[in-house]
């Protein structure tokens, strides 16, 4: 049976250093200048939340070593308490973007893995989908010039900054978002994170206009 879609929500997805916050940022500004009778709410995965702030300063930095499972399940717990918010939205002039979503969980807790892949999606199997998913994609011979901006940021280095496994992740995301039929959105836009900053922008305005168009018919 196919998820719920939950119509405010737009989700961005890809490896480390394709432009994802970059292109949310962006994104906002327009969806503010456009609809300016809306309310629209940024976040991100993990969020803010206990959880959130857990898995992201002591579990994705590596300080506090759990096993996957362990990790599937605690970002599923934060999943959940960021729909119970996004839920309460539905029905309002509000839109939700969101940078990361479950194909980031499956991709990154189930690379190398399809035991753990499998654990993932089934963890998974009851959350609603966004309406649209933007995924950035970086094909695998470009993984080592997109990764120069990861290794440029001063933030904490996270336990997937390694070239070799982003290179493994951007195989997986074509997995879930290219290759299967998997469903992670009612509606994908497949945009190429390797060309200029405003081409990509003016690529994910294209698709998401042609989109709610299509829509309001």
């Amino acid at each position: 049976m196919r998820s719920k879609v939950l119509k405010n929500l737009f989700v961005f997805e890809g490896i480390d250093g394709c432009g994802k916050t970059t292109q949310v940022n962006k994104f906002v500004e327009r969806l503010r200048a456009t609809y300016k009778d809306y309310t629209i709410e940024q976040t991100a995965e993990p969020t803010q939340s206990s959880v959130g702030k857990f898995l992201r300063e002591s579990v994705l930095s590596g300080k506090v070593p759990l096993s996957t499972k362990t990790v599937i399940r605690l970002f599923a717990a934060d999943r959940e308490e960021h729909l119970s918010e996004i839920r309460t939205r539905e029905k309002g002039k509000i839109f939700t973007v969101c940078d990361r979503y479950i194909a980031s969980n499956i991709a990154y807790q189930g690379v190398g893995s399809v035991e753990l892949s499998a654990y993932a999606r089934k963890q998974n199997e009851d959350f609603e989908i966004p309406f649209i998913t933007f995924y950035l994609r970086v094909g695998e011979e470009d993984v080592p010039k997109i990764f120069e901006r990861v290794c440029k940021r001063d933030e904490t280095k996270e336990i997937f900054d390694k070239v070799e496994t982003q290179k493994r992740l951007a195989q997986r995301f074509d997995d879930l978002f290219v290759n299967e039929d998997q469903t992670f959105s009612q509606y994908l836009s497949i945009v190429d994170a390797t060309k200029t900053e405003k081409e990509v922008a003016d690529s994910i305005w294209e698709a998401f206009v042609t989109i709610m168009e299509d829509n309001n018919d």
